[in-house]
Parts: C-alpha cells; sequence; structure tokens
C-alpha cells in the first residue's frame, strides 16, 4: 500500500461543509500529523472545499506559483496558518506533486531572476508544522528571498 494511501487510511476525512476555523484546526493537525503535506494532497483531502480559480503566488512582482485552483477558503486557511506561524512552507520535489497526481503546466522555479520571471512559474512547496525549517541549508531561502525582492 502506497504512503498516500496509508495517510489517506489513517486519518478521518473531514466533513464536506467546514467552515474556515474548522478548515484551519484540521489542516493544521493533518501538518502536524503527516508533515511534508503536498497543495495536491490538500485538495483531494478536502475535495470541493478546496478547489476554486485561485493561483497561490508569493507576495513580490516575480510571477512564481505555490499552487493553482483553490478556493478562496483554502487560501485563507493557509495564510492564516502561515500568518500565525503554525506552518511554514518548506520548496519540494516535482516528483513529489507526481506522485501526488497534482503536477501544475507552469515551467518549473530555477534559479530566480533578478527581478523575476517575465512568465509565471511554478515553485513547487510542502507545508511543515512550526514557524520555520529546523533542517539545517533548508532551501527555503528561496521563498523568502523571493518575497523580499
Amino acid at each position: 500500500m502506497s504512503e498516500a494511501k496509508q495517510r489517506i487510511d489513517r486519518f478521518e476525512k473531514p466533513k464536506p461543509d467546514l467552515t474556515l476555523e474548522e478548515m484551519k484546526e484540521d489542516l493544521l493537525r493533518y501538518v502536524e500529523e503527516y508533515d511534508w503535506v503536498s497543495i495536491a494532497e490538500l485538495k483531494r483531502r478536502y475535495g470541493d472545499q478546496a478547489n476554486g480559480d485561485y493561483l497561490w503566488v508569493t507576495d513580490s512582482d516575480d510571477n512564481m506559483v505555490f499552487y493553482a485552483g483553490l478556493s478562496r477558503q483554502m487560501l485563507s486557511a493557509l495564510w492564516d496558518l502561515l500568518g500565525e506561524k503554525k506552518v511554514h512552507l518548506h520548496p519540494a520535489s516535482f516528483l513529489t506533486y507526481l506522485v501526488d497526481g497534482g503536477v501544475l503546466v507552469f515551467p518549473l522555479v530555477r534559479n530566480p531572476p533578478r527581478g523575476g520571471y517575465k512568465k509565471l512559474h511554478w515553485l513547487p512547496i510542502c507545508l511543515r508544522p512550526g514557524a520555520k525549517c529546523a533542517l539545517r541549508n533548508c532551501p527555503s531561502r528561496l521563498i523568502d528571498e523571493a518575497s523580499q525582492k
């Protein structure tokens, strides 16, 4: 049985009509339980509640996308948890999203140019518990640098 399947089997599926606060609480518990959670995994978990027409982009004008096709409620829950420093973003491998079934069609972020890209590029990320990464040489500096430009 795949690791993704075990995750689904071991964690209770959320009810279909969560409020924003309930979604935040459930999302936080899920990230704390499993760590390294992709947005594709969350979209599968929350179904229609997570699906929408919104792009999640970096704060700056660099044309980097974290994910696409999200609902306003899912984005609000993610932003709130990030703002409250209960979770943090960590760059992920393209393969993570390939396995989770959620690859985007944008080119991948490689070495972001000064001033950002001219066209949208995808920066695959995973959610991790806590305010910041404890890994010694964490590549999340790409995210920090991108948002400071």
